[in-house]
């Protein structure tokens, strides 16, 4: 059986990031002039690349990079793809630059703000990045490509919300493209995404599943598809089934003990809540704690409802 997975890219590059290649010094603008510019710097740089696969650091890419062998153990073929905010769906085996541009809002080279008012500026970003100069006009350029032209491969996309809410539109065609809507499998954390047409196909990964899966947080998600991976040959790679065995495992976890969370200031809980609160103003003070609890960070549910209650009096702002 095949199976492409998609993976999130990481800030950590083993490269020096050249400064054209830095998305806060592309003028600002439309997104579609932007990206063109920013595709074209891509393509007429002449700094040093690697395959992707060798390009970026960190935890989170030291399992992916590992998933393909642990496929392999599984009697499955594991294709790796990257979800890069610079080069859009990009093969692990091509080359590329070492740059600097995510989806993750708080970064100065960030695509678009955080919060939903840049919702659609990231997902326009990811739709030109498919069309841009710097990519092999032979070789899918969108998932939604990539699975018309696969539709019998199991597709697991591996990222945070950040990287899903930019894909979310071609995800949605992917799963259009699938002979069997079940083996399309999102790994990510709790999102507000799940109540959308990607719910059908979430894995939500709790993070106390890190006691259970080793690791920290920041590799959880590349942790709990390798599991999948391994444990393939029992229960295969049906959203269903998949489900139930995360659900089993994290059970097993239970919840993340009090004393092993990292503690945390007013500052850092207030910009936690309005960041959520930006993206979905109807979220429960409850859901918001049990979300911030599952980051593994620590604050007692009095304290919480406190800074929850004064942000709301004093209106979510910037």
């Amino acid at each position: 059986m095949r199976v492409n997975v998609v993976a999130s890219c990481t800030d950590k590059k083993l490269l020096k990031v050249p400064p054209e290649l830095q998305l806060s010094r592309v003028p600002a603008g439309d997104v579609s002039a932007r990206a063109a510019t920013w595709c074209q710097r891509l393509a007429g740089s002449e700094a040093r690349k690697l395959p992707a696969l060798d390009l970026y650091g960190g935890q989170h890419w030291s399992v992916v990079r590992s998933l393909p062998a642990d496929g392999t153990n599984a009697g499955l073929e594991v294709r790796l793809w990257v979800a890069s905010a610079g080069y859009g769906l990009w093969n692990c085996d091509w080359l590329a630059h070492a740059y600097s541009a995510t989806f993750s809002g708080m970064s100065r080279d960030a695509v678009a703000p955080a919060g939903k008012s840049g919702r659609a500026l990231r997902q326009a970003w990811w739709n030109a990045l498919g069309q841009g100069e710097h990519r092999l006009k032979s070789e899918p350029r969108s998932v939604a490509e990539l699975t018309e032209h696969d539709r019998n491969a199991v597709l697991m996309i591996v990222a945070p919300p950040a990287y899903v809410e930019a894909m979310e539109p071609d995800l949605v065609r992917a799963g259009q493209h699938r002979r069997s809507k079940q083996k399309l499998l999102v790994v990510s954390t709790s999102s507000p995404l799940q109540a959308g047409p990607l719910g059908a196909y979430w894995i939500e990964c709790p993070g106390a599943l890190v006691f259970e899966l080793g690791g920290g947080v920041a590799s959880l998600h590349a942790r709990v598809a390798r599991h999948l991976l391994l444990e393939s040959r029992k229960t295969g790679l049906e959203v269903q089934a998949v489900r139930e065995q995360v659900a089993a495992l994290s059970r097993k976890a239970g919840d993340w003990p009090e004393n092993t969370r990292s503690p945390v200031t007013d500052h850092e809980v207030l910009q936690f809540i309005r960041s959520e609160l930006r993206d979905t103003s109807g979220q429960s003070r409850s859901s918001l704690l049990r979300k911030f609890r599952d980051s593994g960070r620590k604050c007692q549910m009095e304290r919480f409802n406190r800074l929850f209650a004064t942000l709301k009096e004093g209106g979510v702002r910037g």
